[in-house]
């Protein structure tokens, strides 16, 4: 599907929602389609970013599949979207998985970065805008501007220079100027308000936004070996204020010289875990046993203010490859906090079959209540499900445990599951009704079609769905009430499916129906067209859209004895219903029809000729 049919989709699904307080939607879309199309070349990702949020509009997967959406972009669209155990934990968890995938990054950092061209002054988006920052930082793209009303915003360096406070007035608003400049030779000026402020009277503040601003510019690698850096980083080496260490740690490690490589494995050495997970990703090269070993005593640490540290030398062992470094990364602690699928997600698949009784040991432990159904659910552990079900029956079920038997997809599950749809909370009911469909047992046809009957629209739809993928004759009178509603096109796909006569009615009457949506109306006419019934009139309409798709259910239908129909059809003043007439002379395939098509050779519309050459040529 080309870009601009996604256009038209993405206008469809999002018509009429707002987006800020200065515009609508759509435009949001269309300016961050345009961000992406100047990041990537990859036309998958532009289309991902006009379709990134028509999942939270009801359109899942199944159906951009359907739609005729490429793959690769229904899978950038399916990775954009936040997961069950992402939502109550910070936004780093999400930013990080999103970074395996570039291309989705690059789509989540232009969704944000318009997001704060209309809310980046409201504090109530303070985790998207770490989120936004950690994606910038990862992608070396520019970060967000952190005061968007700062008058300092967008001078340049000799400016800003000239703008610095006097003594006892505010930093703030230069330093954060010079930040975003990411100049280095905008350093010795920072260093100066640093000192200004790193006072006791000092005002926080403003030495927060000095600080932020020098971290900026010592930390990007285009900076690395500049005079201002080196200047500072020599002072500050040893330093005994810790961030100023880490600063100058990381100022050698973005270099990723190996001339540093003994300066920093001195630094690795630490007994202080900041400084450590600044040292770690200047290692570069082989490695060495030195190397290892030290790298081995961090991963073992399992102090809580470790976690970036363990996570920097995992990273850096995995870098290194070598068989020493892989016997380290074997006999690394499990720990929930970080756990080693986060840093390398080909872990599971190479260790994890080996952990299945320590990880369902570990379910009974309130910090595993997330990782530990995660990491079962992916290793498909059929001998985990005892365990996860009895999560689901604690007071306040887990949805992690929920996730995971959906993906084993085990029938001794069904029985937990179906109680979860007694839940009070809706979004557990969705859960369990999505689990309970990638099961696929037969109680779930009637698990759906309760559920359709539940006050929540959000599980109203999932029963729908769950009923249009594994309904049977019973779910027929539920999906012929949701033709009714918004989900009318899935649930008349599953209409179609099933092929019950007692659908007739409803598909005439949307088929008819000239405010219906075109697809509702197409998927209604395949329905009558396979459905064996009686016949109806709906000639007698205006909609020039009806009599055209009725001209075309004619020719599938001979049954109807619809000569006569397709002969008036044939004589119409409009182009497209003489062409449909020709096709349904064709698809009908008897001779005596030619008569009706041969004069259609002379047609002045070159449609109608070639409609009727190849229905000529088909009636022999």
């Amino acid at each position: 599907m080309t870009t601009a049919k996604i256009r038209r989709l993405a206008a469809r699904t999002h018509r009429g929602q707002t987006f800020g307080r200065d515009g609508d939607f759509l435009a949001h879309l269309e300016r961050a389609a345009a961000a992406v199309t100047g990041l990537t070349r990859n036309p998958a990702a532009a289309q991902a970013a006009w379709l990134y949020a028509v999942p939270d509009a009801g359109v899942g997967a199944a159906d951009l599949h359907r739609l005729g959406i490429a793959p690769n972009t229904v899978r950038l669209v399916e990775t954009l979207q936040r997961r069950p155990d992402e939502l109550p934990v910070p936004p780093h968890h999400y930013a990080e998985r999103l970074l395996r995938t570039p291309d989705a990054a690059l789509v989540r950092y232009a969704v944000l970065t318009d997001l704060y061209r209309h809310r980046a002054d409201e504090s109530a988006y303070e985790d998207l805008r770490k989120e936004h920052v950690h994606l910038a930082d990862a992608l070396g793209l520019p970060r967000p501007s952190l005061n968007p009303k700062n008058p300092l915003a967008g001078q340049d360096l000799a400016a800003l220079i000239a703008a610095r406070p006097a003594p006892g007035g505010h930093w703030g608003p230069v330093a954060r100027a010079m930040g975003e400049l990411r100049d280095a030779e905008a350093l010795p000026y920072l260093v100066e308000g640093y000192h200004a402020e790193n006072v006791p009277d000092g005002r926080f503040c403003c030495l927060v936004a000095v600080q932020a601003a020098i971290h900026t510019i010592v930390t990007r690698p285009e900076n690395a070996a500049t005079a201002p850096v080196d200047a500072l980083i020599e002072q500050w080496w040893n330093a005994e204020n810790g961030w100023e260490q880490r600063v100058a740690v990381w100022g050698r490690a973005v270099a990723r010289d190996r001339a540093h490589r003994d300066a920093l494995l001195a630094k690795a050495a630490a007994n202080e875990p900041g400084t450590v997970s600044s040292a770690i990703p200047g290692l570069v090269g082989p490695g060495c046993a030195r190397e290892v070993e030290l790298l081995r005593t961090v991963v073992e640490r399992d102090d809580p203010r470790w976690r970036w540290a363990r996570r920097a030398a995992v990273a850096r062992l995995v870098e290194i490859g070598s068989p020493e470094a892989a016997a380290v990364l074997r006999g690394r602690p499990l720990d929930p906090t970080d756990p080693p699928w986060h840093a390398d997600p080909t872990w599971l698949a190479a260790h994890g079959a080996d952990l299945v009784d320590t990880l369902v040991a570990y379910l009974d432990e309130y910090a595993w209540v997330h990782e530990g159904p995660f990491a079962l659910g992916e290793l498909r552990a059929v001998e985990a499900v005892p365990a996860l079900c009895a999560m689901l029956r604690e007071p306040v079920p887990h949805f992690a445990a929920i996730d995971a038997l959906g993906k084993i997809g085990s029938t001794t599950a069904v029985p937990a599951l179906l109680e979860c749809l007694r839940d009070d909370r809706p979004e557990v009911r969705d859960l369990a009704l999505r689990a309970l469909s990638r099961i696929g047992d037969p109680r779930v046809v009637d698990a759906a079609i309760g559920a359709c009957d539940d006050p929540e629209p959000r599980v109203r739809e999932r029963a729908v769905r769950v009923l249009a993928r594994h309904g049977d004759e019973r779910a027929v009178p539920q999906l012929i009430r949701a033709c009714d509603t918004a989900y009318a096109l899935v649930a008349l796909r599953a209409l179609v499916r099933l092929g019950d006569p007692r659908a007739l009615p409803t598909l005439w009457h949307l088929f008819g129906d000239a405010a219906a949506d075109r697809a509702v109306r197409h998927t209604a006419g395949r329905g009558l067209a396979a459905i064996a019934g009686p016949q109806q009139y709906v000639h007698h309409t205006r909609d020039l859209r009806v009599r055209r798709a009725y001209v075309w259910l004619l020719g599938h239908k001979p049954e109807w004895k619809p000569e006569y129909q397709l002969k008036t059809a044939a004589a119409d003043d409009d182009a497209i219903m003489r062409a449909r007439a020709a096709e349904a002379f064709g698809r009908l395939g008897d001779p005596a029809g030619a008569e009706h098509v041969r004069p259609l050779l002379d047609d002045p519309d070159l449609r109608v000729r070639n409609a009727a050459a190849t229905a000529l040529r088909r009636l022999g």
